[in-house]
């Protein structure tokens, strides 16, 4: 029953020490055992963290659709919070540099793409 709680840490460990491979597989198997369960907020959870691997791992398509399908449940269960954090994580998907020109005014100059 635990187990798909506790892969999520090892998932994000795994992550942070550049394991995406180890990651992906810890964070797809949580999101496995959390479907069995019924436990959709913490399925959620774990499409985040395989979102945000694929997102590292310079594949922003698949993280998109994993960072989609946890917004949508989080908002689903009416979890704000975690809603913002799949959203934010959609968002990066899309960040690309930007070059400083200065501070943005009307009519003037700010950061251009």
């Amino acid at each position: 029953m635990w187990e798909g709680y506790w892969l999520l840490e090892p998932g994000r460990a795994q992550q942070a020490n550049g394991a995406f491979d180890a990651a992906l597989v810890s964070f797809q198997r949580a999101a496995s055992l959390q479907r069995r369960l019924g436990d959709r907020a913490w399925e959620a959870r774990a499409w985040d963290g395989a979102g945000e691997t694929y997102r590292r791992l310079g594949r922003p398509g698949e993280a998109a659709d994993f960072y989609r399908r946890a917004a949508a449940t989080h908002r689903e269960l009416d979890d704000l919070w975690h809603t913002a954090l799949s959203l934010d994580g959609l968002a990066m998907r899309c960040e690309r540099p930007m070059r400083l020109t200065g501070p943005r005014r009307r009519g003037g100059t700010g950061p251009r793409p």
